[in-house]
């Protein structure tokens, strides 16, 4: 019958909510990273965080967010010197002026480095 089949539905999703989230505890992974690899592993816990702690990063980098790579080249060229391939003191002072940051900002330091 129809219910039965959505019963089976809310009570699988229950428990794939259920393995996230004890994933997600486990490794301290971001559920989005959790999903795709309990996906990748059909859903078995134990698989997947062998798989996940032996190596996380293609995990974390499909459940990450798109990069639009031409956007940074976009604003890379607009920042960069027309001398050099590089980024100066005048670059970091037009982004601090496009983000409305003091150049003393903490957050400036963290970000260049």
């Amino acid at each position: 019958s129809n219910n039965t089949m959505q019963g089976q539905r809310s009570s699988r999703a229950e428990v794939e909510r259920g393995l996230v989230r004890n994933f997600v505890e486990y490794t301290n992974a971001p559920p989005a990273a959790a999903l795709v690899c309990l996906q990748a592993h059909q859903w078995n816990i134990q698989l997947a965080l062998e798989a996940f702690l032996d190596n996380p990063f293609p995990y974390m980098q499909s459940a990450g967010p798109r990069v639009d790579k031409a956007k940074i080249m976009e604003i890379y060229d607009r920042l960069k010197d027309p001398d050099q391939d590089l980024i100066t003191v005048d670059g970091l002072l037009r982004l601090c002026a496009d983000l409305d940051l003091e150049p003393t900002d903490v957050r400036m330091l963290v970000f260049s480095f």
